[in-house]
C-alpha cells in the first residue's frame, strides 16, 4: 500500500509541476498593453501555404486544384517551387 501511495504522489507532483510550468509561461507571455498590428493599416495581410508533396503524386493534383479554387485575390498570390 505504501508503494502505491508513493506512485500516486509522484504522478500528482508530475501533473502539478507541468501545470505550474504552463501557468508561468501563460503569465510571462501576457502582453503588457496593446498588441501591435502585424501589418500597417490598409495593407493586405500576407500568409503562406506550404504543401508537403513528397511521394504525394496521387493527391497533389487535387490539392492544388482546391487551393486554386479558393476565393482569394489572384494578384498577390505568388507560387514558388523549392526542392
Amino acid at each position: 500500500m505504501f508503494i502505491l501511495q508513493i506512485i500516486l504522489l509522484l504522478i500528482t507532483l508530475l501533473i502539478a509541476g507541468g501545470l505550474a510550468y504552463h501557468y508561468v509561461l501563460l503569465i510571462a507571455g501576457k502582453p503588457g498593453g496593446q498588441v501591435k498590428a502585424a501589418s500597417p493599416a490598409g495593407s493586405p495581410l500576407r500568409f503562406a501555404v506550404a504543401i508537403p508533396a513528397h511521394d504525394e503524386a496521387g493527391i497533389i493534383g487535387a490539392t492544388v486544384r482546391r487551393l486554386r479554387q479558393m476565393a482569394y485575390p489572384a494578384r498577390p498570390v505568388r507560387r514558388s517551387r523549392r526542392h
